[in-house]
């Protein structure tokens, strides 16, 4: 993606938040697209013990892009807005 868009561009993302149970990892299959293979969180929140590969939404996206905003929305994802520099 840091290829792609341009210096000071804005990368919009949504992802599946670990609280929507059915985007959870091994529980949601799909065979053109593979199995799930992560369930998202924020930095700031606690994470569920059993939930496998956890992956640490922000912190991953901070390593390549700055983060303006980063939230939990209504429908159980996380929406992000960063700025690629």
């Amino acid at each position: 993606m840091r290829k792609v868009l341009k210096q000071d561009g804005k990368l919009l993302c949504r992802f599946p938040a670990f609280s929507c149970v059915r985007w959870r990892t091994e529980l949601h299959t799909n065979i053109a697209f593979n199995d799930y293979t992560w369930t998202f969180h924020l930095a700031e929140e606690e994470m569920e013990t059993e939930i496998n590969n956890p992956l640490v939404n922000d912190t991953k996206v901070a390593e390549y892009f700055n983060i303006q905003s980063a939230e939990y929305v209504r429908d159980n994802s996380i929406f992000v807005i960063a700025i690629n520099n």
